[in-house]
């Protein structure tokens, strides 16, 4: 730095500081014909440099790759380095967990039952053919793994880790085989157990899972429904029988399009229990 004195009155100076023009700072001067053309006395120069990444097999996500010494340099100090953090993408098939690499593959049922090859392409672009043999059955879920057909082991590259693979097995629709042929496939298979019904037991039946069932069901409310059932169900006096009115349900399930297989299971353990007596109302 140097500093400058400014008289700017009678008796009234200015102490200016500023950069040195000739050293800019540096606190030494070169002389011009001594300077370097190429910095021109600045000691370093900008210049590009292309670095070959190696990624040696099985490194993981979010190595690090560092080169020494090849940062940004300054007169009189270390030189930087430079850090390569590895990225790992995602694959359409595969995902990595540690040195193994699992997959899901679906089947057939007949494939799950009679066996089957499925051919596989791995990630150094070879062809794998995995093989179930006829008997070997295959359950929706089951997971199975094959032996060093995972990711590369680091600093180990001829040992790998397992490819683990999920089943998903895939059911045909209803109606996909004739009731003569449904009944030859039951013959085949293993003897269904039979359920003897008594009067304790509720018969009940399957319908298809809905996801916003249960957000329908507090807007519409089954409290709401169970309150209207109530009302429709006339409570007697003591010794009497209960009773029912058909007509005004019929009407009350047209007009709100209630769930009516709720209301009618409903009504049905309540006269189970109860025993009412029904009434032909009109609607």
């Amino acid at each position: 730095m140097q500093i400058r004195i400014h008289q700017i009155g009678p008796g009234m100076v200015q102490q200016i500081q500023s950069v040195c023009m000739e050293c800019q700072g540096h606190g030494e001067r070169i002389s011009p014909k001594d300077r370097c053309k190429s910095c021109n006395g600045r000691k370093t120069v900008r210049e590009k440099k292309i670095l070959e990444v190696h990624i040696d097999k099985g490194m993981k996500d979010g190595q690090k790759i560092t080169f020494h010494g090849e940062g940004d340099q300054e007169p009189g100090l270390e030189p930087g380095d430079i850090i390569i953090v590895l990225a790992q993408k995602d694959h359409a098939v595969f995902t990595r967990r540690g040195e193994d690499l699992f997959m899901c593959m679906d089947i057939q049922l007949v494939e799950a039952l009679c066996g089957f090859q499925k051919p596989i392409s791995t990630l150094d672009n070879r062809t794998i053919v995995i093989t179930s043999h006829p008997g070997q059955i295959v359950k929706h879920g089951d997971i199975k793994c094959v032996l060093n057909e995972g990711m590369p082991i680091y600093r180990r590259p001829y040992e790998k880790g397992r490819l683990i693979i999920e089943f998903k097995v895939n059911f045909p629709e209803n109606g996909f085989l004739s009731p003569d042929k449904l009944s030859l496939l039951e013959k085949l298979l293993l003897e269904r157990k039979e359920v003897e019904e008594t009067d304790e037991m509720d018969q009940v039946e399957l319908v298809d899972f809905d996801p916003n069932q249960e957000r329908r069901r507090h807007y519409n409310g089954e409290a709401y429904e169970d309150r209207v059932v109530d009302l429709f169900i006339q409570y007697p006096r003591p010794a009497q029988k209960y009773s029912l009115d058909l007509g005004l349900i019929q009407q009350w399930v047209t007009d709100t399009n209630v769930n009516v297989v709720y209301v009618a299971s409903k009504i049905q353990r309540f006269n189970k229990y109860n025993k009412f007596s029904v009434v032909e109302g009109k609607r």
